[in-house]
């Protein structure tokens, strides 16, 4: 639900330079392999060769960088040409010469544990990460609980497949949801803004009658998200997010009685008396709110953006 800077993808690619150098030559092998089949000509032949040819930096290539590649991939053969049953051998066989399979395995836990990505970027509320697994004595292997979904579809775009900038994780629900569809948000962005443009909000007067009445089945919020831009779906069309979070309303509940406990007077009270534990703003919200409280840090816990936009209604950070 937040763009993540460019800066930090940069940070990951960097760390993880020697597999993706040993990546990039094997890709190059594989794809010069396939370029000598006699059997894929005209504009398959085409389109493989300017594949090659941007094979250096395929898999680091930047939004801007794959969105031209995307023009001119889209002139060799259409996304509707490509995704047709006609063919569909020939867009299997470039994902398993870019290696696609082999990567979602062997590299893609790694990565986006490095990445700092816990959770589905669409929706916020389950978990995306990556866990080690075997033996604590023996060579542990690091396992993916998340899928990875293709901002240019791997269905249209096979040429992009292992693109780093071109992979978004995601809960299978989301991933499952959204399929071939497009959705109006950047993941990675060297221009985003300090804050989300999505919002949850609860519904006018709703914090009194709760109060009043104290029946948490009577609370009510809303999701807003910005006007879809043109050819793309809304996040609540795709995602149903609305009805996702109306099943958590026992949280809001929470929030809504720690800002009755977490008033301005106690807040000053815990801070004078626990200083060495309270000792900064940041510490003291995240202990009363239970989660991060920076919008930088929504893809870093579950529901997140939830409990972030409520807590600001209430008054509690």
């Amino acid at each position: 639900m937040i763009a993540i800077s460019v800066h930090s993808v940069e940070s990951a690619i960097l760390h993880f330079h020697a597999d993706i150098t040993r990546y990039k030559a094997s890709l190059k092998t594989t794809l010069q392999r396939l370029c000598t089949d006699g059997r894929i000509r005209g504009n398959k032949k085409k389109y493989l060769k300017h594949l090659l040819n941007v094979a250096d930096t395929l898999i680091t290539a930047k939004p801007r960088t794959l969105k031209k590649y995307q023009q001119v991939f889209e002139n060799i053969i259409p996304a509707s040409t490509m995704r047709s049953k006609s063919h569909s051998v020939f867009r299997n066989r470039v994902l398993t010469a870019l290696g696609y399979a082999k990567r979602r395995n062997d590299f893609y836990p790694r990565y986006f544990q490095q990445l700092g990505i816990k959770t589905c970027v669409y929706c916020n509320a389950q978990l995306a990460v990556s866990v080690k697994k075997g033996a604590v004595k023996k060579k542990q292997t690091v396992k993916a609980k998340f899928q990875v979904d293709h901002y240019w579809p791997k269905s249209e775009y096979p040429s992009f497949g292992v693109s780093l900038y071109n992979l978004y994780p995601a809960c299978a629900n989301c991933n499952i949801s959204k399929s071939t569809s497009k959705v109006d948000f950047v993941l990675y962005d060297d221009k985003r803004s300090a804050s989300s443009r999505f919002r949850f909000v609860l519904d006018p007067g709703i914090i009194g009658k709760y109060l009043t009445n104290r029946k948490a089945d009577e609370i009510t919020f809303t999701f807003h998200e910005p006007k879809a831009a043109k050819n793309c779906e809304s996040f609540q069309k795709t995602f149903d997010i609305q009805g996702i979070y109306d099943t958590q309303k026992d949280v809001a509940e929470e929030l809504i009685l720690k800002g009755e406990i977490y008033s301005p007077s106690y807040k000053l009270f815990l801070s004078t008396n626990f200083r060495t534990v309270l000792s900064s703003t940041d510490i003291a919200n995240r202990i009363i709110l239970g989660n991060y409280t920076h919008e930088k840090d929504i893809h870093k816990r579950p529901m997140a953006k939830f409990n972030l936009d409520l807590a600001r209604q209430i008054g509690l950070i």
